[in-house]
């Protein structure tokens, strides 16, 4: 059956703010016809006490920085505030999300808790997953 959405993959932008050698992008190109760059900045994050405002400041030129690399394929990287899964599912009324695909990170015990709500969420979604981990 064909959707009426079209289907693409997400490349979920955490702390691995670059094109180059991310094997979650790649991934996610060679698999997929289109593909959507996201980055959110999750409120929760930002009400942490480890976040401070030298990381959003750090965030925003990162994703600028990745902006201007991608204008010659006339793309960007979709930035958004909020919370990741009121995200996707927003992005789901007007895409089928087929997959999503992130790096596989260390982090506070709040993103470890975020991050297996998402896989919980993909699943009851049937979206397929794949987090890649940085090869030494």
């Amino acid at each position: 059956m064909l959707s009426k959405y079209p289907s693409i993959a997400v490349v979920w932008l955490k702390r691995d703010l670059r094109l180059e050698d991310h094997e979650a992008l790649t991934t996610a190109l060679e698999n997929n016809k289109l593909v959507l760059l996201l980055y959110v900045a999750e409120d929760f994050l930002l009400e942490d006490p480890h976040f401070s405002e030298r990381h959003l400041n750090f965030i925003k030129e990162s994703i600028q920085d990745l902006n201007t690399q991608l204008r010659p394929f006339n793309t960007e990287v979709l930035a958004l505030q909020g919370e990741l899964i009121p995200v996707l599912m927003q992005l789901q009324e007007t895409f089928s999300i087929a997959a999503l695909y992130s790096h596989y990170e260390t982090g506070i015990h709040a993103t470890f808790l975020r991050d297996k709500k998402v896989k919980k969420w993909l699943k009851a979604q049937g979206i397929s997953t794949s987090t890649s981990r940085y090869k030494k």
